[in-house]
């Protein structure tokens, strides 16, 4: 006589997909910081350096100070092309404002409905950067982290940048990313610490 098992639980496929892709993604750390900025993403993401262009709010906020318009830039990617997992920025800079530029953004990783849980990471940043004598541009950005999934938790944090042109056809720029100790608490007491970058 044969006997069939049949596990109590069946998973669909679309459940285990959408987990590995969560999970492949959340193996780096809440909070990764990816690419924004069509420009910034075709040059390789060597943008710490540009001008003149509404992604220092993201790459380095010192450029916000080189602003000669308005700009508002959109981005949307689904992430694995599933329709499970996708990324959005939206940012806006305007010029003008005393020696700079101001620049606000808002950048959301999660997924989307067809997905049986909820996972969505939000961070809403703000900054300026100014024009200095000597050729020198200096700018800061802070941010406000919120994660809300089956453990929410929020933090602040803050970026600085500088840029330097020497000559008109060349400009070094520096950005320092979580410049100070950024935490970002969850409800039930743990603390993740974001890593800086430069």
């Amino acid at each position: 006589m044969m006997m069939m098992i049949r596990p109590k639980c069946i998973l669909r496929p679309g459940m285990v997909l959408t987990m590995c892709l969560l999970y492949a993604g959340a193996a780096q750390s809440a909070f990764e910081q990816r690419a924004v900025c069509a420009r910034a993403i075709a040059m390789g993401g060597t943008f710490t350096a540009a001008q003149d262009d509404v992604g220092a709010i993201y790459w380095n906020p010192a450029a916000l100070g080189t602003l000669s318009s308005s700009e508002l830039e959109f981005m949307y990617q689904d992430l694995y092309s599933k329709g499970l997992v996708n990324f959005t920025h939206l940012a806006f800079a305007y010029p003008g404002i005393g020696p700079g530029g101001f620049g606000i953004s808002w950048t959301r990783y999660g997924v989307t409905k067809k997905v049986p849980f909820s996972y969505n990471e939000n961070t809403f940043t703000v900054g300026y950067g100014a024009s200095l004598p000597g050729r020198i541009s200096a700018g800061a950005s802070f941010n406000y982290f919120k994660l809300k999934s089956e453990l929410n938790a929020s933090g602040f944090g803050m970026n600085a940048g500088l840029q330097y042109r020497p000559f008109q056809w060349l400009c070094v720029g520096s950005a320092f990313s979580n410049v100070l100790k950024t935490n970002v608490r969850y409800e039930g007491g743990a603390t993740d610490t974001l890593p800086g970058n430069v």
